[in-house]
């Protein structure tokens, strides 16, 4: 009997409390699965995700310059976003009040819709991809940074960690923009820098649940000083994304 009652307490113990189900789920997660996560999240078929840019140049406060929201619906390639530019853009000389508020954002596989200063454009997405600078190549980030996972290398397992009370794993290694994404992450590149990365490979961190659903998607790319005329325009620096994933399955509304 008192074999029975050690027992049943272990039980108990193993289901309560300390998120005993995450923790048995967690040596099953291997390196593996962050390859094996793109094709999680296509199964439950969309995710919301909020993201944040932070750069960083040497001797300098960093700076978070550029926020998004928004939701993806992975099946049909649709998918929303408010991305907030207003600090990416302070200080410069041709800026405008136009931009003081988050720009909303939807798309279809054929085209993408803006709303900027209650003023809506629509244009077919290959033109915004290729005529309408940062915007245009926003809406394909999110999908990019998530295909990502499929072409991570190097990855190794950090630790045990809780995100919002979500019991992950997080795994750290690197990838090859031009291998992943399809070119997309970051949107940044289609503005030319992809010329000035300091090294050919973005480190990446990624956070798992116990489904092997990705809750943290993290990457860095370091930029060589930018000149002009043998003249520097902007100095050095480094830029961390980090998109945090969440609703996964939920219906996506594109209007």
């Amino acid at each position: 009997m008192r074999h029975a009652a050690l027992a049943l307490l272990a039980a108990l113990l193993a289901g309560c409390g300390g998120g005993g189900g995450d923790a048995a789920a967690r040596p099953e997660l291997t390196a593996a699965a962050v390859r094996e996560a793109p094709a999680r999240v296509r199964a439950e078929g969309s995710f919301a995700y909020e993201a944040s840019y932070v750069r960083r140049v040497p001797d300098e406060p960093e700076e978070e310059y550029l926020l998004l929201s928004g939701a993806v619906d992975v099946r049909n390639g649709s998918g929303r976003m408010e991305a907030d530019l207003s600090r990416l853009l302070e200080g410069l000389p041709d800026s405008t009040d136009e931009l003081a508020e988050p720009i909303a954002l939807r798309w279809t596989p054929e085209r993408l819709t803006a709303v900027v200063d209650d003023r809506e454009q629509s244009l077919r997405r290959a033109d915004a991809r290729e005529g309408a600078g940062l915007i245009g190549r926003l809406p394909d980030e999110p999908l990019g940074v998530l295909e990502l996972l499929g072409q991570a290398e190097g990855m190794r397992r950090v630790g045990a960690e809780r995100l919002d009370g979500v019991a992950t794993i997080h795994f750290a290694g690197h990838v090859d923009p031009r291998r992943a994404g399809d070119g997309t992450v970051p949107a940044e590149f289609g503005l030319g820098l992809e010329g000035l990365l300091v090294e050919p490979r973005l480190p990446l961190d990624v956070w798992l649940d116990a489904g092997g659903l990705p809750r943290r998607i993290e990457y860095v790319f370091r930029l060589k000083q930018l000149e002009a005329e043998d003249t520097p325009v902007l100095p050095a620096r480094s830029i961390t994304g980090v998109y945090e994933l969440s609703d996964f399955g939920d219906p996506v509304e594109v209007d």
